[in-house]
């Protein structure tokens, strides 16, 4: 069934119960056609929610999501890595400072 799902249209409300209980759905964001799951991520919320919560959750994250579903040539993981989270990887790198100091202050401290 995910693999049929048409852009903005997500899969039903599905319980999980792994190490941790959780609601969860399948959403294809906007992208071109490709492979079958092509621009599909999987949603999920807390499992102790009040019922039809996560229906509700469900129903906001389609109308939410596909517009900030990223664009291939702005960024290679599109339209999955969202344009927020896109910009604050970006932010987080600047803060790093210079790739190569921050390798060899890394090397440094291992060696130590």
């Amino acid at each position: 069934m995910i693999a049929t799902l048409a852009p903005r249209e997500r899969s039903p409300v599905f319980s999980m119960g792994t190490s941790w209980d959780r609601h969860a759905w399948y959403l294809r964001l906007p992208c071109p056609p490709g492979a079958p799951w092509a621009g599909v991520v999987r949603v999920e919320c807390a499992a102790d929610i009040p019922p039809g919560q996560g229906h509700r959750t469900g129903n906001l994250s389609q109308a939410v999501l596909p517009r900030y579903a990223s664009i291939e040539y702005k960024d290679t993981r599109a339209p999955q890595n969202l344009v927020p989270i896109a910009g604050l990887e970006r932010e987080l790198r600047r803060h790093l400072g210079n790739p190569a100091l921050l390798s060899r202050a890394m090397r440094v401290a291992a060696a130590a």
